[in-house]
């Protein structure tokens, strides 16, 4: 097996806090031919001396302009032949690299590998492995009707990949989906079940965000509904918007206006009234006999 150089791109807004373990979890891989590249987006925090603190990680600063411009511009100074994007929230598993390169250096077809991740529930204290699915073929129709890959860190990139296709700045939460499926639409790509990265989710990061990651979800979808010709295509795609709007307005429901008890904004409101009917009659009902 060859040792090619895999760089770890690390974008950071104000996650000084929890930089560190991302950092430790790249330094800890099994895999040890790695560049660390820490892409500070105009933190005002203390972002720069943790990297300070590590030897042989690159820093690199741009004004803030978002988690998609970070990566782009981070792009260019990668040196490795495989790249992989780590949020500075989450963290790697120490055999991450190796479980993805053993597929990547076996065909050198495939533009990008994914695994699987464990969800951190921080404000819960719960742990949960996502389900995995069983993903031999169609890819793209996969990720259009499940979007399976949902956790950035999990997918290691083929450095060419990333020569053609970027992250879109005009996404602020679902630009990897994009990315994903543009790239499996064309080219191979590969899902395997190891366990790789750990995916913490906590209330100042996106993935709480319920309203921008529908609409942006939906938006991807529709953008490639006209490119969509079979009749297995176009199945997925309905079945895919269907499957976001059940899953992103009940979250909406449940798990903020429900289990926090809280009036919800109007473009909160206004997804449930547009998506889930039954779901805004609920909450209205429970919002006028709470008052």
């Amino acid at each position: 097996m060859s040792n090619p150089l895999v760089s770890v791109v690390i974008p950071s807004y104000n996650h000084a806090i929890y930089l560190s373990k991302a950092i430790k979890s790249v330094k800890n891989q099994s895999y040890t031919n790695v560049e660390v590249i820490v892409m500070d987006d105009g933190s005002t925090d203390h972002t720069k001396q943790v990297v300070a603190d590590f030897e042989n990680v690159v820093y690199l600063y741009q004004q803030n302009a978002g988690l998609s411009a970070a990566r782009n511009n981070a792009i260019p100074h990668c040196k490795g032949e495989f790249v992989l994007f780590l949020d500075a929230d989450d963290w790697l598993y120490p055999e991450a690299l190796n479980h993805h390169l053993r597929y990547l250096l076996k065909d050198p077809e495939l533009y990008f590998v994914s695994g699987s991740h464990m969800k951190i529930f921080v404000d819960r204290n719960i742990l949960i492995q996502k389900a995995d699915y069983d993903i031999t073929e169609d890819h793209f129709l996969y990720i259009l009707q499940h979007h399976y890959i949902s956790h950035p860190a999990s997918v290691l990139f083929r450095r060419k990949a990333l020569d053609t296709y970027i992250f879109d700045i005009n996404y602020k939460s679902c630009q990897d989906f994009a990315i994903y499926l543009a790239i499996s639409k064309n080219h191979k790509v590969l899902h395997h079940s190891h366990l790789v990265s750990a995916y913490r989710l906590h209330s100042s990061n996106m993935s709480s965000n319920y309203v921008l990651m529908l609409n942006e979800l939906l938006d991807i979808l529709d953008k490639y509904k006209l490119d969509l010709h079979s009749e297995n295509e176009l199945k997925a795609y309905t079945e895919g918007r269907k499957m976001f709007i059940k899953f992103y307005t009940k979250s909406l429901y449940w798990d903020k206006l429900r289990r926090f008890k809280i009036k919800g904004t109007n473009e909160e409101v206004g997804i449930l009234r547009k998506h889930n009917p039954s779901l805004y009659i609920r909450y209205l009902v429970n919002y006028i006999l709470k008052r």
